[in-house]
């Protein structure tokens, strides 16, 4: 199988988010699947662009077109990206089992928590300094809501986020999945809530438990039930013992 991910705003090789990336890249090679990861613009120095919703979503197609993914996993960003890159039906989704996205959130959290020039300038530079990602100029204007978008993402889908998400709450999952059924009444929609993890699944925060229950939820069909998973329309909140 040819799995696609998808990532955050994040550059995926910055020292905070490497070893994440890593590990789902390590996973996937441990059940025998060819694995490719996009890289924004703007997420490998800035001689690469910008990170804007335009550049992720042109390179994500590009990438997709030449690697013809079964199986899509978009974390955080990466589901809008994947969103829009559905929206152009490109042949390749014809044979693409499913698409998990881990960590969505709404657009209208996305301006609300960064609404001013201020929070706006901060996140840009922790962005540039710490996640090693140059923001376009257009980054937080030109941002569709995700929740605009679920009509258009005709494939099975399985949401999922950590319960200590701090973008999405429980409530707003569910919400994306009932546009998403309402949508497509013939493709399987789960929803999925992790304990013990957050927006991100960070190894050496992470026991390997949980670690294990959040590989299933990010490889595992849809329409089979997965180890702490329930199938199509049921939301669990998947408890651990740590």
């Amino acid at each position: 199988m040819r799995i696609l991910l998808l990532p955050g705003s994040g550059s995926p090789v910055c020292k905070f988010n490497i070893e994440a990336y890593s590990d789902i890249a390590d996973e996937a090679r441990r059940r025998d699947c060819e694995f490719r990861m996009v890289a924004y613009p703007g997420q490998e120095g800035i001689s690469s662009g910008t990170l804007s919703y335009a550049t992720a979503l042109q390179k994500s197609l590009q990438v997709a077109d030449e690697f013809c993914p079964d199986w899509i996993i978009s974390i955080s960003l990466g589901c809008i990206v994947c969103a829009g890159m559905v929206a152009t039906k490109p042949g390749w989704m014809r044979h693409c089992a499913g698409i998990v996205f881990w960590g969505p959130y709404l657009g209208s959290t996305f301006r609300r928590r960064w609404n001013t020039p201020a929070t706006k300038a901060e996140a840009t530079r922790v962005h540039r300094v710490s996640l090693e990602t140059y923001f376009a100029n257009d980054y937080f204007d030109v941002h569709p809501d995700l929740e605009n978008m679920m009509g258009l993402v005709e494939a099975d889908l399985r949401l999922a986020m950590g319960f200590g998400d701090h973008l999405i709450s429980q409530s707003e999952l569910a919400m994306l999945a009932e546009l998403h059924r309402q949508s497509f009444q013939t493709q399987a929609t789960e929803t999925v809530v992790l304990n013990g993890a957050g927006h991100f699944v960070i190894p050496k925060y992470v026991p390997l438990a949980i670690r294990q229950q959040y590989f299933n939820i990010l490889f595992d069909p849809i329409r089979i039930p997965v180890h702490g998973a329930m199938t199509v329309s049921q939301q669990l909140l998947v408890e651990s013992k740590f």
